[in-house]
C-alpha cells in the first residue's frame, strides 16, 4: 500500500514539479549579461534589476555552501544508510565544481531549472513568471536549488520524456526530502512558506515525502 501511495506521489510531482512544465514561448530573445558580486561572476538577464538578480544567485550559492559544509562535518552514521552513497556523491561534486549558478534562459528551455552534468552548472529561473522581471523570493529559489542538487546525489540521470521533462525516482525524492529537512534544521529554508508561491508561472508544489 505504501509503495502504491508513493507511486502516485511521484506521479503527481512529475506532472507538476518546478522543472518539468512548458509554457508559451516568447518570440523576443532574452538578453543576458555578466554581473560580479564579491568577486564571483554570475550570468543573469540584462534587466533593470540585474544586480539584484546576481545578488540573489550569490545568496543561494552561499546557502548551498553552508549546507554542504554541514553535511561534510556530519558523522557518517548520522546519515541514513541508504542515503550515504548519494550524499558522498554530492560532496564530491561540490569539491570538483562548487555550485556554479546562472539564470536560466526560459525563452529556449521548457524547464524552469536545470542541473548540467550532475552539478557542473545549475541554471535557475529567478522570476515569478517566465517572461516578467519580478524576482522570486530567495526562499523559493533556494528550494528549487535544493531540488536541483538532489540530482547530483542520485546515481543515475532521470529518464527524459519526449517533451524534455525529467522523471523523478523514489531515490531522488528521498535525497530531496533529506536536503530539505537538513536545510530547515539549519534555518536556511522555510519550506512551508514556499509552497504555493508563484515561481516562473507555476505554483510551487509540496514535494517533500511525508512518511
Amino acid at each position: 500500500m505504501r509503495a502504491l501511495v508513493l507511486f502516485f506521489v511521484v506521479l503527481g510531482i512529475t506532472a507538476f514539479v518546478y522543472s518539468e512544465q512548458t509554457s508559451k514561448q516568447t518570440s523576443d530573445p532574452i538578453l543576458f549579461t555578466t554581473v560580479w558580486v564579491e568577486n564571483q561572476r554570475y550570468i543573469v538577464r540584462d534587466t533593470s534589476n540585474k544586480q539584484q538578480a546576481a545578488l540573489l544567485l550569490h545568496n543561494i550559492t552561499r546557502k548551498l555552501g553552508q549546507l554542504v559544509r554541514h553535511l561534510r562535518q556530519l558523522p557518517i552514521y548520522t546519515i541514513p544508510e541508504t542515503l550515504q552513497p548519494g550524499i558522498e556523491r554530492l560532496l564530491k561534486t561540490y569539491s570538483l565544481h562548487g555550485f556554479r549558478l546562472s539564470e536560466l534562459d526560459v525563452s529556449v528551455s521548457p524547464t524552469v531549472a536545470f542541473n548540467e552534468e550532475k552539478g557542473k552548472r545549475i541554471y535557475l529561473c529567478l522570476r515569478t513568471c517566465r517572461h516578467c522581471e519580478t524576482l522570486a523570493p530567495e526562499n523559493v529559489v533556494f528550494l528549487v536549488a535544493l531540488h536541483e542538487i538532489a540530482h547530483s546525489a542520485t546515481e543515475k540521470y532521470g529518464e527524459k520524456s519526449p517533451q524534455g521533462f525529467t522523471d523523478h525516482s523514489t531515490e531522488f525524492h528521498q535525497y530531496e526530502t533529506y536536503l530539505i529537512n537538513t536545510a530547515e534544521n539549519l534555518r536556511l529554508l522555510k519550506y512551508n512558506e514556499a509552497i504555493g508561491t508563484s515561481f516562473c508561472s507555476l505554483s510551487i508544489p509540496d514535494t517533500r515525502l511525508h512518511t
